[in-house]
């Protein structure tokens, strides 16, 4: 009973770190897909880029905790 409990309340940690991530990739992926017309948005673009390359290792490790709770359950 107390598996079932234990595995259950992972599961659902796992699946709100999970969460965060995707919505954190959304919000990336909708401004690199955003056109880009002018010098502006061109630097829109380019910082959102940057965002990816100093969040690349930040997602690695937050990805980590979700896998080791996986190999758990």
């Amino acid at each position: 009973m107390w598996k079932d409990a234990y595995a259950k309340d992972l599961h659902k940690k796992a699946k709100t770190m999970l969460e965060h991530l995707t919505d954190d990739m959304k919000q990336i992926k909708l401004k690199i897909e955003k056109p880009a017309q002018d010098i502006d948005s061109l630097g829109n673009v380019m910082s959102a880029l940057e965002e990816i390359r100093k969040k690349e290792s930040e997602i690695e490790i937050q990805f980590r905790p979700v896998v080791d709770m996986q190999d758990l359950l």
